[in-house]
């Protein structure tokens, strides 16, 4: 008999009021929000730093480039812009807009293509005391809201006595040991 009652009991009963539909309902909004805003900020993080990443890659990239080409370089001059047209004896890396770009023998390669901030990267040439000659270089690079500056230096090893030049310029013309 009690199951009896119980089916009753089922039967009877009225469901689920308004004012219960409406808390519920309140409480699964403000589930979701904080799950849509923990979502959201994880999401927004992870942009941010593929960005950042992503500006610095670039840019070590093209430092590790420039080291390499111009580190035992055998003859070295700073510019303001390439010669025009290019001196096939010469080797020429320069900053041209957001691109760092080559010229070997005559023939231009995109060696490093990056968001860098042109107008902010520049080169400089430093002496030493002891006669040495050291290339300074800043190479900004900005991906979205990311920026990075990376601040080097490179000893010139078969280069001695070099003039100063501490206005920034754009341009290096070299020649390899090998070229």
């Amino acid at each position: 008999m009690r199951t009896l009652k119980s089916i009753n009991g089922i039967k009877n009963s009225k469901g689920v009021t308004l004012v219960e539909l409406i808390i519920a309902l309140a409480i699964l909004n403000i589930v979701l929000a904080a799950a849509y805003n923990f979502f959201s900020f994880g999401n927004n993080s992870f942009i941010i730093g593929s960005n950042q990443s992503n500006v610095q890659r670039d840019i070590r990239t093209v430092s590790f480039f420039i080291t390499k080409e111009v580190r035992n370089a055998t003859e070295f001059v700073l510019l303001d812009t390439p010669d025009t047209p290019f001196e096939s004896e010469y080797e020429y890396i320069w900053i041209d807009g957001a691109t760092i770009k080559h010229i070997e023998s005559g023939l231009e390669t995109n060696k490093a293509i990056c968001s860098i901030l042109g107008d902010d990267s520049y080169f400089t040439l430093e002496q030493l005391s002891n006669g040495k000659n050291i290339i300074n270089f800043i190479i900004k690079g900005q991906e979205g809201n990311q920026t990075n500056e990376l601040n080097s230096g490179i000893l010139l090893n078969n280069l001695n006595n070099l003039s100063e030049i501490t206005d920034p310029k754009k341009v290096i013309r070299y020649k390899g040991p090998s070229s």
